[in-house]
């Protein structure tokens, strides 16, 4: 991924949704395989987007 090729410390993704047959999923497949697939990285904000702020 171009991130480690520049060394990247902090990586942002907006509106990083799956979605299937035009309609919303709760399961985000491309963080799942961003986060599988490097192992050095972790996620600061994630949640339901209907909800989000958090309280």
């Amino acid at each position: 991924m171009a991130f480690k090729a520049v060394g990247a410390d902090v990586i942002a993704f907006q509106e990083m949704e799956s979605f299937g047959d035009r309609s919303a999923s709760a399961e985000n497949l491309k963080l799942y395989w961003s986060l599988a697939n490097n192992l050095d990285y972790d996620v600061a904000a994630v949640g339901n987007p209907a909800a989000f702020p958090s309280t």
